[in-house]
């Protein structure tokens, strides 16, 4: 008896989680939609109306189910769901398996295309079928257009165009021209707007499930921007049709459909200035634009009521937010863990540059940090050999505390970069056989008002560790497995070490995110990208370098370098020469001319596996006499790689930075200055919205809205650059001289501008926020 009870009532709650997929308050616009087309028609069929609208049922039925499924990854992270988004969350909850969804939606779809043969009038199957197949798309595959930033368009074509359409049509309506306009433009316009601020709503958890909606493309202010716009025209094309139509209806019936359409204005137009706001605590959606014409006198209250609720809660957060004691806030439901709970705020996987730099800018806003670092020691974790520093870079490092004085006496600012052939006896002379262009980076940079650098990796370093508390980093820290645990509202990060006595012990980390800094061979990018991670790609050559402490040397081994160099230190030159499969650069990279660089690359189809100096060096001079005269500890040699882009740099709860988020070769030089704007930019997000219950999240949209397409710009310039460097057969050398010779340098100098990085919003953000 009482089983049977339980199975009864487990039907039952079946039957309802069922019934709230269907969603069925989302079906009222496409319901008034069909009735206002179909009473266009003088012999209006009840008949015919009822058949239509139960098609149009079944295909919005199937669109949510099927939405239902193929959506459930971005619904589980949204905790702002309501009543048009989000979900239903019936998957979530375990209401209903997720396979039942799937195949009542292709049942669903099968009956849509039945009624569209049987239910809809012969003329008008074509259309209906047509209305079915864009329906089961929008969220199905092979097109699945809501993944694909053509989700809103496809809505607003079926809701506005072709379901007035099919319903004129099954009528046999000919309704006059301006009254088909009316129903279809305004509608149009306005409910695109709808879709579009639906969807920013639903954008962070979108994002993060790599959904791609053109509310995740835009991002907000774009999205809020798009959305005012339209909304604005849907209103002037009202006025306009309203005008055009008196001529035919008269004065007084045209200015009462105006009066009525016109009635949400003041409503639609200062909701969409709600979007220019910073970060809403919660989606202000409740919005029924399309509906308000028809209901306006009903409803009008109870928006206005919406909206003053609105504006309050925007109140208290600015003035929550400006205290630094904002509580978490979330419509679901959601409760943040208790901080007392984590071990820290934000663990940072990787202490290189770039989680250095993230370390210092979230302390200095006010957040704990720890570090954790692979490598067994800091001396170890500061080699390499030269690096270039772009005006962005330098500003963050400034902002961040690093000294002035560390740039004047520690870096080599460059005025100047020449393109030289791979013959040094030329070079030597500046002649002009030898050199194929000059390139002034003083112009490149003077808007920036930064220089161009050169600097040692290892004293760069040491810098940015000079921001960060001892205490923060941990060596020898070898990061196992990353977990993260939405029910607790944490991550998990579990590692390992070697004890003194040489056996490994187990750790672990609790915070509420993390960020993987942990390179080219990132394990924290498997861990985001999963199986979808791209391996890294060797580009066919490797580079030699080394460093030369000047004043380290015997007095002879200097004066024979210094000779080598065609320039003073005070020139302030860097050379890079093109040969056939070899390029190389050398010079000075500190400002008191006591420490100089040397690189070669060479095309080989491997890496070599000994990673030593050359034995019987047979480069051509004074390629040979530095590599030489190189200490053995400060030389370096690296396999030129690189990897395709990731289509996400976060997961729920981890971000990635730097070479963890994308491996560049360093032809441009810009691998340091990516991960020091990166660390910056994501950084500053975290502290910005960190007091939302799920502001990480927006943290990590807004960080790759900011940077991924500057970033894969730089990338893709890269490998341009190594693929004209790695010319080998001497037609096409001679080709690439020629056109390094002919092209002005002022278009050289205007790509060269395009890879400096705009950080005044993140330095205005940083400033806002920094803890004093």
């Amino acid at each position: 008896m009482t089983s049977a009870i339980f199975d009864k009532v487990a039907l039952l709650s079946y039957l309802i989680a069922l019934f709230r997929l269907l969603r069925t308050q989302m079906t009222t616009i496409s319901a008034v939609t069909h009735l206002c087309a179909s009473l266009l028609s003088p012999n209006f069929s009840v008949q015919i109306f009822f058949r239509v609208w139960i098609y149009i049922l079944l295909t919005q039925f199937c669109t949510h189910y099927l939405g239902e499924y193929y959506d459930r990854h971005s619904d589980r992270l949204n905790r702002n769901a309501t009543v048009f988004t989000g979900g239903s969350r019936q998957i979530h909850l375990g209401a209903v398996p997720q396979n039942h969804v799937l195949h009542l939606g292709h049942v669903l779809t099968v009956l849509s295309a039945t009624a569209a043969l049987t239910l809809v009038p012969a003329p008008s199957r074509g259309l209906a079928l047509t209305i079915t197949f864009l329906a089961y798309s929008y969220s199905a595959p092979p097109l699945l257009l809501n993944h694909r930033r053509l989700g809103e368009l496809d809505a607003t074509l079926i809701t506005s165009v072709l379901v007035p359409l099919l319903s004129i049509c099954a009528q046999q309506a000919s309704p006059p021209l301006p009254l088909f306009l009316q129903l279809v433009i305004p509608p149009t316009l306005c409910k695109f707007a709808l879709f579009l601020t639906l969807n920013i709503a639903d954008r962070r958890a979108d994002h993060a499930a790599s959904k791609i909606t053109l509310a995740v493309h835009l991002g907000r202010r774009g999205g809020a921007r798009l959305h005012y716009f339209l909304t604005v025209l849907a209103y002037l094309a009202a006025t306009v049709i309203a005008i055009f139509d008196a001529q035919r209806a008269g004065v007084l019936p045209a200015l009462r459909l105006l009066t009525l359409v016109l009635a949400s204005s003041p409503l639609g137009l200062s909701f969409g200035l709600l979007w220019w706001k910073p970060f809403l605590r919660r989606p202000l959606l409740d919005i029924r634009l399309p509906l308000i014409a028809f209901f306006a006198w009903r409803t009008f209250g109870k928006v206005i009521s919406k909206r003053r609720d609105a504006v309050k809660s925007l109140k208290t957060l600015k003035a929550t937010s400006e205290s630094g004691s904002a509580p978490p806030l979330n419509r679901a439901g959601f409760a943040m863990a208790s901080s007392s709970s984590r071990d820290c705020d934000v663990t940072i996987i990787g202490g290189g540059i770039a989680g250095l730099t993230a370390a210092a800018s979230l302390i200095q806003q006010g957040l704990k940090v720890r570090v954790l670092e692979r490598r067994s020691s800091a001396t170890e974790a500061d080699s390499g050999a030269d690096l270039a520093l772009w005006p962005g870079a330098i500003s963050l490092l400034k902002m961040l505390g690093v000294e002035r004085s560390f740039f004047d006496k520690t870096c080599f600012p460059l005025s100047t970069v020449l393109m030289c052939n791979m013959d040094f006896d030329r070079m030597g002379k500046q002649d002009a056989a030898a050199l194929l262009k000059r390139i002034d980076m003083e112009e490149v940079t003077r808007e920036s008002g930064e220089s161009f650098v050169l600097v040692p990796r290892q004293s760069l370093v040491k810098a940015i560790r000079a921001l960060v508390p001892e205490e923060v980093v941990e060596y020898g820290a070898n990061v196992e497995r990353i977990v993260e645990s939405e029910d607790e509202d944490m991550t998990v990060v579990i590692y390992s070490k070697t004890d003194d006595d040489g056996t490994n012990s187990s750790h672990r980390i609790c915070s509420r995110v993390a960020i993987g800094a942990d390179g080219a061979r990132s394990r924290t990018r498997k861990h985001v990208a999963g199986n979808n991670v791209p391996e890294l790609r060797y580009c066919g050559e490797v580079c030699y370098r080394g460093v030369l402490q000047l004043r380290q040397l015997d007095d002879e081994t200097r004066d024979r370098v210094e000779e080598l160099f065609p320039d003073a230190a005070d020139a302030r030159t860097m050379r890079i020469c093109y040969g056939a499969g070899l390029r190389s650069s050398f010079g000075y990279m500190s400002a008191d001319g006591e420490v100089a660089y040397w690189w070669v690359k060479v095309i080989t189809s491997e890496a070599p596996v000994n990673k030593g100096k050359i034995e019987n060096c047979s480069w051509p001079e004074p390629l040979k006499t530095l590599h030489d005269v190189t200490a053995d500890d400060a030389f370096y040699l690296n396999a030129i790689e690189d990897s395709e882009e990731l289509s996400t740099w976060s997961s729920p709860r981890v971000a990635l930075i730097g070479d963890a988020a994308h491996v560049v070769s360093p032809n441009m030089g810009q691998g340091a200055c990516l991960a020091i704007e990166d660390a910056v930019a994501l950084s500053t997000q975290l502290a910005t919205y960190w007091h939302e219950a799920d502001g990480h999240v927006e943290a990590f949209y807004e960080y790759e809205m900011m940077r991924k397409s500057f970033v894969g710009a730089i990338v893709r310039d890269t490998r341009k650059q190594l693929k004209v460097g790695q010319l080998q057969a001497w037609p096409a050398v001679a080709l690439r001289n020629l056109l390094l010779r002919i092209v002005p340098a002022t278009v050289l100098q205007k790509t060269l501008k395009q890879s400096i990085f705009d950080v005044s919003a993140v330095q205005e953000q940083f400033r806002s926020r920094k803890v004093a």
